[in-house]
């Protein structure tokens, strides 16, 4: 397989013409690169798939070929015609090429660039990924045992909600402009689930959590300022890791399902829209990158983890309406048999000021 890119041009044209007209552009420019090199137009088989050029500032479509390979050896191998084509195609003003209808639309600063193997290329990093999630997860579940109040949950949702946030964004700056829509529709969710995500954490910590923020200014405006990438950021403060006082925030059963409700919401608009758009970006995209890929592979992480986690909530919910159990979560609903005002955090910390 083999990629090439059409002019400003030809690019123009091709997006203006139907889906019978772009097949037919695609098999007469593949029957003149072969009849220019000279080859039987047999070998050069075109795929009717393009996709935009997302490295460039103007629009510049990106088709498909193959090349066949052939057991006669009097014939060029597949190597020699992808080098032959693409000196053609980059000497496109001094050859044959710029005298034909359809390769005098090629884009001579492209050539021809043999696809490589994703696989062989990116496999380590694959791999170095998966295991640097399966360590966090490991790490929780260690910690887990030491502690059994902590909740490490929170801290692995919030690590693959991060690591997802960076993935995403790099997606959208580089990539997301190789299908028409997707560039405009990754800003939007950016924009929305930022914003949405930080007005609702400033809220809940200045409005709930105003003694607590007095006394661990520092790190509760890190994780206030993180909750851009989920607002279970918030819930690492009371996550109890480790045992360390800065993570052992009371927070009140309302700030609970404020939290629940909002991160709910958030799965809703902003992960299975990432997801659909990593979908419609590798349908209309001719090759695997692996910023895509990695962004594609936690968001399906995210979104069983999701589904999987949010389902023993329910699970415990509905099995013990009346018990609190941190680990799951339960507390969303029942968490102490205090009355729901969320001023509870701020009793016990006065009461402490005093003593």
């Amino acid at each position: 397989m083999a990629t090439f890119r059409l002019s400003v041009y030809g690019s123009k044209l091709y997006e203006s013409l139907n889906l019978k007209e772009k097949i037919n552009f695609v098999n007469e420019l593949c029957n003149e690169l072969a009849t220019a090199l000279p080859v039987a137009s047999s070998r050069l088989v075109p795929k009717y798939r393009y996709q935009r050029d997302p490295t460039t500032k103007r629009l510049q479509v990106i088709l498909l070929l193959e090349v066949i390979s052939t057991t006669n050896t009097s014939d060029m191998n597949v190597v020699n015609i992808i080098k032959d084509l693409n000196s053609l195609i980059i000497h496109r003003d001094m050859g044959p090429l710029i005298f034909m209808e359809y390769t005098s639309l090629l884009d001579d600063n492209y050539g021809l660039i043999k696809v490589e193997n994703f696989w062989i290329k990116y496999s380590f990093i694959i791999i170095l990924f998966i295991a640097g999630i399966l360590l966090v997860v490991l790490l929780c579940f260690i910690e887990q045992r030491k502690n059994p109040k902590a909740e490490t949950a929170v801290a692995f949702k919030f690590f693959i909600g991060l690591v997802n946030y960076v993935l995403f964004i790099m997606f959208t700056i580089k990539y997301s402009k190789a299908a028409k829509g997707l560039y405009t529709a990754s800003v939007t969710i950016i924009l929305i689930s930022t914003t949405f995500n930080e007005t609702v954490a400033i809220f809940l910590i200045s409005y709930y959590c105003r003694p607590w923020l007095k006394k661990h200014y520092l790190i509760t405006t890190l994780f206030t300022l993180l909750s851009v990438v989920d607002i279970y950021s918030l819930m690492i403060l009371s996550s109890k890791i480790g045992n360390h006082p800065n993570l052992s925030a009371k927070f009140s059963k309302c700030m609970h399902k404020w939290i629940f409700w909002v991160g709910l919401l958030a799965f809703v608009k902003k992960e299975i829209p990432q997801f659909v758009i990593m979908l419609i970006y590798y349908q209309k995209s001719l090759n695997l990158y692996l910023v895509p890929y990695l962004s594609l592979l936690i968001l399906f992480i995210i979104i069983v983890f999701n589904a999987v986690w949010r389902l023993n909530q329910l699970f415990n919910f509905l099995l013990h309406p009346r018990s609190s159990s941190r680990g799951s979560q339960a507390e969303f609903f029942h968490n102490n048999d205090n009355e729901n005002t969320g001023y509870e955090t701020d009793k016990e910390d006065n009461a402490q000021d005093i003593k």
